[in-house]
């Protein structure tokens, strides 16, 4: 992981990162984040057939269903990171069941195969998407949150985090949560350093991270 040391947020001086609120221009260059970050970053790029299905699950609804919830972290005004996330899961559930799912299963081509059991897990996931977890009755928010190698470190992170959860506030959300594999120990120090705890009930293989607002 590389670090980078930022003297502000501004964006003023050369190589100063800046977080704002997402634009839709930022969308092709989210979408390739994320691609660039899919399965912690370990995925090569031809593991998938359609480039954009991490992006069509991961990233591109939260954009579209809460904008307010969603900020990316510039180096010299481009794009090398995000946070997205929605203040409602059921709310965000609901709306991707009416609007954005059967958009992105007519764009799919059923004769061609999966390149991989990554991308063919993602296909899944759009043809049955899964239920909202029990936790969203008490913790309603989440979030997914990827930063390019360039971007990591200096506390580019924590600056995107604390973008979101501000915006959560100022909305009156009162809890968030988020769920990452449990042998991502480097990940649950950063999201326990921005004030998440485990939840008692998460899933096995899985933590289940939790934050009152």
């Amino acid at each position: 992981m590389l670090a980078m040391t930022t003297s502000d947020t501004t964006g003023n001086s050369p190589g100063a990162a800046a977080v704002r609120p997402v634009h839709p221009a930022d969308l092709p260059r989210l979408y390739h984040i994320c691609l660039q970050t899919a399965d912690g970053g370990l995925a090569p790029t031809t593991d998938f057939h359609d480039p954009d299905i991490p992006g069509l699950i991961y990233m591109g609804p939260y954009v579209a269903y809460d904008p307010r919830c969603a900020f990316t972290l510039t180096i010299d005004g481009l794009p090398q990171g995000y946070i997205v996330g929605t203040r409602t899961s059921q709310g965000l559930a609901e709306w991707q069941h009416r609007h954005w799912w059967p958009t992105v299963q007519a764009r799919r081509t059923e004769a061609t195969a999966p390149v991989s059991e990554l991308e063919a897990g993602m296909r899944a996931l759009i043809d049955e998407p899964p239920a909202v977890p029990a936790v969203a009755s008490r913790y309603p928010a989440h979030l997914h949150i990827n930063l390019l190698p360039a971007a990591q470190g200096g506390g580019n992170g924590g600056r995107l985090m604390q973008a979101f959860l501000e915006a959560l506030r100022e909305q009156a959300v009162f809890g968030v949560h988020l769920v990452l594999n449990a042998k991502n120990s480097r990940a649950q120090a950063f999201y326990r350093k921005q004030g998440f705890r485990e939840w008692d009930k998460s899933a096995p293989g899985s933590i289940t991270m939790v934050q009152d607002l």
